[in-house]
């Protein structure tokens, strides 16, 4: 008798387990739910990592963050468009944060098109 019983149990709890996976597979077979879902989950999981590692109240100062942009250059009038700013330019603020004791210098520009300068390199 028992063994019936155990095999009435795992028949019991086999058929639960392939109901339960079978919901589970069809709400992630719906796009639009499955999407928002892991998305909202995502996103609660970076809050909660971010609300208790990576709250910060002081800034580095050893970090400083240049800027080159349109409204940069118009605001000082000597170049006014971003288009006009020179490689040398770019030269010249590397060669200035070199000076200043910069260790690490990130950039992120495209020259897309060649420029006259391009034949001095």
């Amino acid at each position: 008798m028992n063994l019936k019983k155990i095999a009435h149990d795992k028949r019991i709890i086999a058929c639960v387990l392939s109901v339960i996976i079978i919901v589970i597979v069809t709400l992630l077979s719906v796009n639009s739910f499955s999407e928002e879902f892991i998305q909202q989950g995502n996103l609660g999981i970076k809050n909660i990592l971010f609300t208790r590692y990576g709250k910060n109240d002081t800034a580095n100062k050893n970090i400083t963050i240049v800027t080159i942009d349109n409204k940069t250059l118009s605001d000082n009038g000597w170049l006014g468009r971003f288009q006009n700013f020179k490689r040398s330019y770019y030269a010249q603020v590397i060669n200035n944060l070199k000076k200043d004791g910069a260790s690490i210098i990130g950039i992120d520009v495209l020259f897309s098109e060649k420029s006259e300068e391009d034949n001095s390199l």
